[in-house]
């Protein structure tokens, strides 16, 4: 499976089963659908519509995206899958106060920690007993809190004490002193947005197969133009992805592969994109590998994830599985099955 990213001047189109990459009307790469796990378009590349019927048929999400990293980006991913259960669960919840709390509470509990398995990742510095401490501390603030606004300030209190962390093992040169956006202010901050954007396709991907809504969240709002699901379920793989960022910047990318201007901030320029994204690929496919513990660790609360887990997608489709199970256990709902299907002898008799 791989990342595959498009831009100028080439032009995509449809052949079969496959996707063609051209250049002035000229093959250039013909790629199965089955192997690409994310398509990216980079700018205005010329395409047929018959890309994005095939891509959504094949659960491939597109990513549109302009040149610059502030731009706005866009996703075109497969339509929701029937697990009406799952749905109607989740609508209960988010309005229910005592419900919503619950499941937000069980969110935040699984970034607690996977923030504690990306510590283990970390070299041994002055500040990691701190920083357990506090995280033993969330988990049980967490427990006690009585609204969702407790459960976000305790998620961002612990966000700035683990990205100072962070920037302990950063090189002076990156310039990081904490999380900030739009634009970035500094090159890490840049690598860290950007690998945000594409994991949202893995984990929206997964909650469509699921059957949730990915706007209707629990420790995110639901709000107008946000995928606050989407959100939620992002929590527990950000300190992974930021432990893999820092990696990253530690043994191949510097700050010489970032450029800098007054209204875009810091981004990735070409050489380094022919670094990260390669990286990035090679990293979702063998996201379970790469996490410190070899043994099964556990994200979400009592639930280890399987053996047999090994890329992202497949991460967060256990996420979004055990994050729907919860969402009907908590509501007093009729759990969902596995895999969610259509019966559809059933709805051409209703037809």
């Amino acid at each position: 499976m791989m990342t595959l990213i498009v831009e100028k001047p080439y032009a995509l189109l449809s052949e079969g089963r496959c996707l063609r990459l051209e250049h002035q009307g000229q093959l250039v790469r013909r790629v199965p659908y089955y192997q690409i796990d994310c398509l990216l378009i980079r700018g205005k590349v010329p395409l047929c519509a018959s890309v994005l019927r095939d891509a959504c048929q094949a659960g491939v999400p597109v990513l549109f995206s302009g040149t610059r990293q502030a731009e706005p980006m866009a996703w075109v991913t497969t339509g929701e899958l029937p697990g009406l259960s799952a749905r109607r669960a989740q609508h209960r919840g988010v309005d229910h106060e005592s419900w919503s709390l619950a499941i937000a509470r069980q969110i935040l509990l699984a970034k607690i920690n996977a923030t504690a398995l990306a510590s283990q990742g970390l070299p041994l510095s002055s500040g990691e007993n701190s920083l357990n401490t506090r995280l033993k501390r969330a988990a049980e603030q967490a427990g006690q809190a009585e609204s969702a606004d407790s459960l976000r300030g305790i998620e961002g209190f612990l966000a700035r004490q683990w990205f100072a962390e962070l920037g302990r093992h950063l090189p002076g040169e990156w310039a990081f002193s904490g999380r900030n956006r739009q634009p970035p202010k500094d090159p890490f901050n840049a690598l860290l947005s950007l690998t945000y954007t594409l994991l949202q396709a893995d984990v929206r991907q997964a909650l469509v197969w699921r059957g949730l809504e990915p706007g209707l969240g629990f420790l995110h709002t639901p709000a107008p133009g946000r995928a606050s699901l989407v959100l939620d379920l992002l929590e527990p793989l950000r300190p992974l992805a930021d432990l893999w960022a820092l990696s990253l910047c530690s043994t191949r990318l510097t700050t010489k592969h970032f450029d800098q201007s007054t209204k875009h901030g810091w981004q990735l320029n070409s050489e380094g994109r022919q670094i990260y994204f390669p990286a990035l690929t090679r990293w979702r496919q063998h996201f379970v590998e790469s996490l410190p513990l070899s043994a099964s660790p556990i994200l979400w609360p009592d639930t280890p994830i399987p053996e047999l887990t090994d890329d992202l997608g497949g991460l967060c489709r256990h996420l979004s599985r055990v994050l729907a199970r919860d969402i009907c256990r908590i509501t007093g709902s009729q759990e969902v099955p596995d895999h969610p299907a259509v019966n559809m002898e059933d709805e051409d008799a209703d037809q």
